[in-house]
């Protein structure tokens, strides 16, 4: 999560608007203006109540196990 929030704290805002996604053992949400959102797996869009967000590109962030060993 920290190495998350440091991409978030350090990417260009001018020229990108990110989301951080937290993918769990049991969930998948993303962060939206300090609202939880759900995503769909089905095009990996975020689920604002009635609106969707596509996103053009995702920065993935792992570490442990199968990360860095994987």
């Amino acid at each position: 999560m920290k190495s998350a929030q440091m991409v978030m704290d350090h990417i260009d805002r001018k020229i990108y608007e990110p989301y951080l996604i937290t993918i769990t053992a049991d969930s998948w949400a993303a962060d939206v203006n300090s609202e939880t959102c759900g995503i769909d797996r089905n095009d990996f869009s975020i689920i604002q109540g009635e609106d969707r967000i596509s996103l053009d590109g995702c920065f993935v962030i792992i570490h442990g196990t199968p990360g860095e060993n994987g």
